[in-house]
């Protein structure tokens, strides 16, 4: 996990993302290789596979990390939805494609979308991990943020 560099422009605090473990620097040979990492998962795992999700997720986090928020989207709506389908609206994993898509809308100026992202993460990480574990306490550092941003408005 670490903070989500911010655009230059922006005046709001950092929010952190749920990032893939052992992340390196992002760059143009990084892409192509998660992309190629993603097709192969797609062709043999198939497209409704938590890995394929999880593939999904990746790419979505390292396009926007590249400040590429557009290109982002699509990928992390679909793992998201995967991971609904596939391990049930409940699942941490689905949690953490809500706080990538909050993380997202935040940074996009999409403050109420942010919310509400955040609230169902945090609301599943609390649930399934218990209040005192990191991913529940970083929902709720970045629900915090983003709800002083709202009200900063």
């Amino acid at each position: 996990m670490g903070d989500l560099a911010r655009p230059a422009s922006a005046a709001r605090p950092r929010i952190r993302w749920h990032r893939p473990h052992n992340w390196g620097p992002c760059s143009g040979d990084r892409r192509r290789a998660t992309e190629r990492a993603l097709a192969v998962r797609e062709r043999v795992l198939g497209p409704e596979h938590p890995d394929t999700a999880a593939g999904l997720n990746n790419l979505g986090y390292l396009l926007q990390d590249m400040g590429d928020l557009p290109a982002a989207r699509p990928y992390l709506e679909r793992a998201l939805a995967v991971w609904e389908r596939v391990l049930g609206p409940e699942h941490p994993d689905t949690a953490s494609s809500c706080n990538n898509l909050g993380v997202l809308c935040y940074y996009e100026g999409n403050l109420p979308g942010a919310a509400g992202y955040m609230r169902r993460a945090l609301a599943i990480w609390e649930k399934s991990l218990g209040a005192q574990h990191s991913l529940t306490q970083q929902a709720r550092d970045n629900l915090a943020a983003i709800e002083a941003a709202i009200r900063a408005s």
